[in-house]
């Protein structure tokens, strides 16, 4: 049995390709591997941020992933099957480009290529610091009225974020919009900071957001 085994060793083997061949052929025609865009954006988780660091700017929130599957493993597929991250763990401060890691949790499908594939960032270390509040008013009243007195409630915040954009910071404002008013009570206004130009900075956080 051993030596016909041998003997004919190359027939078996071409049989088996042969076989697997026209397998796949039959797997793939039935069932063809498609790549393609997936429809939705990827949110990027951003992990491992260092203690006392802060990104500088805005980032990237969302990354296109073309995957590469069987017509039927793409029908089933969900955004919650695919997984966008950036690991930041052991980073100081400075600037980096760092990879987007993209995981897709439904098998066979693969990720084919990630869009954008890597980032450029910068880490600083974050400060803060409690500024008072200036009320501005937009618009008139209605005739005959006027604006006798607001007052913010609370009458500063907190603002965080990297200390070059903190360190920018001239005040704090809220915009409250009194046209046709007249009216009394309480009212809403989201606050911004500006800088000593009156430009926003945007790359911080205010707390609370709004008064």
């Amino acid at each position: 049995m051993l030596r016909w085994v041998w003997e004919n060793l190359g027939s078996l083997v071409l049989a088996f390709v042969l076989s697997f061949t026209v397998w796949v052929v039959a797997v793939t025609t039935e069932d063809p591997l498609v790549e393609r865009t997936f429809s939705l954006p990827i949110p990027i988780q951003y992990l491992d941020l260092g203690e006392g660091l802060t990104i500088v700017g805005e980032t990237p929130r969302e990354v296109r992933v073309t995957l590469r599957a069987p017509e039927s493993a793409w029908q089933g597929l969900r955004t919650d099957d695919i997984v966008a991250r950036v690991e930041l763990g052991g980073l100081a401060a400075g600037s980096f480009e760092v990879p987007v890691v993209v995981e897709v949790s439904r098998r066979p499908a693969q990720v084919s290529a990630v869009e954008p594939a890597r980032l450029r960032l910068t880490l600083e270390p974050a400060s803060s610091v409690t500024l008072p509040i200036q009320v501005v008013q937009l618009g008139e009243t209605a005739v005959g009225t006027r604006v006798a007195s607001m007052r913010p409630t609370p009458d500063s915040a907190v603002v965080r974020g990297p200390s070059s954009s903190v360190a920018r910071i001239a005040g704090l404002r809220a915009e409250m919009d009194v046209t046709g008013w007249p009216q009394s009570g309480d009212d809403e206004a989201v606050l911004s900071a500006y800088d000593r130009e009156g430009r926003a900075v945007a790359d911080v956080e205010i707390t609370p957001a709004q008064i």
